[in-house]
């Protein structure tokens, strides 16, 4: 992709070129069935493993 160092007449006063930053994408789509369980369960762990004093971020869960 080639950009442009000039701006066209109508770019003039906008606040960024058009080359600048791509389109907005529609909407995602919400998440169904086992996907959000599994999303879910995912950040349950991450909330709860820290609130019970463990560390979720680097080695392996060992109870001493």
């Amino acid at each position: 992709m080639t950009v442009p160092l000039t701006l066209a007449p109508s770019d003039e006063f906008a606040l960024l070129p058009e080359w600048y930053q791509p389109p907005a994408m529609r909407r995602a789509e919400l998440l169904h069935g086992w996907r959000r369980r599994v999303v879910l369960g995912t950040v349950v762990a991450f909330v709860a493993i820290p609130a019970f004093g463990l560390c979720s971020t680097y080695g392996h869960i060992a109870f001493a």
